[in-house]
């Protein structure tokens, strides 16, 4: 997998160059960061799924569990998070959209047609965005930062339940 960050990053660039934003510096920013989160999340859930093999086949006991149980804690939190970024990028990316053809339509050298193309994709873009991209980023947004303080909430009532006691 030696220099694979340019094939994705060539592929990422040809992917842009056929939407709207085109090739520029934000949107390649937007797309590798998008990138590197997928590859981030999937790395740290094969790497769970190698722990919890060698907790099934290897050395059972206390420290497995601690093992399993803070591994566990970490992919989900990874995961509450990646989805309220995503929830965010969501409300994002619709409006990011939205103002590069509202910039595209006040150009005075279009012609009636490109006028007439973009015009109806600003209508879609801006339907899809209050009845697809919101709603779904709200939901996104608040479920997961209920689940993210039940979490924080868990984790600080188990660290509440382990402190050391003086038995002197």
């Amino acid at each position: 997998m030696h220099g694979s960050p340019s094939p994705m990053a060539a592929n990422l660039t040809l992917l842009l160059n056929y939407t709207p934003w085109g090739i520029r510096t934000t949107p390649v920013t937007f797309g590798l960061l998008a990138l590197t989160l997928v590859f981030a999340s999937v790395a740290v859930i094969r790497d769970y799924g190698q722990i919890r093999r060698w907790l099934m086949f290897g050395a059972r006991g206390r420290i497995s569990c601690i093992i399993l149980k803070k591994n566990r804690f970490e992919v989900s939190l990874l995961m509450v998070v990646s989805l309220i970024i995503v929830g965010f990028g969501l409300l994002l990316i619709p409006n990011i959209i939205i103002d590069e053809y509202e910039r595209l339509l006040g150009a005075s050298d279009l012609t009636l047609g490109e006028t007439w193309r973009y015009e109806g994709a600003l209508q879609w873009w801006r339907l899809t965005s209050a009845t697809v991209f919101v709603p779904l980023a709200v939901l996104l947004i608040i479920v997961n930062v209920s689940i993210l303080f039940l979490i924080a909430r868990a984790d600080k009532n188990n660290r509440t339940l382990r402190m050391p006691t003086d038995s002197s």
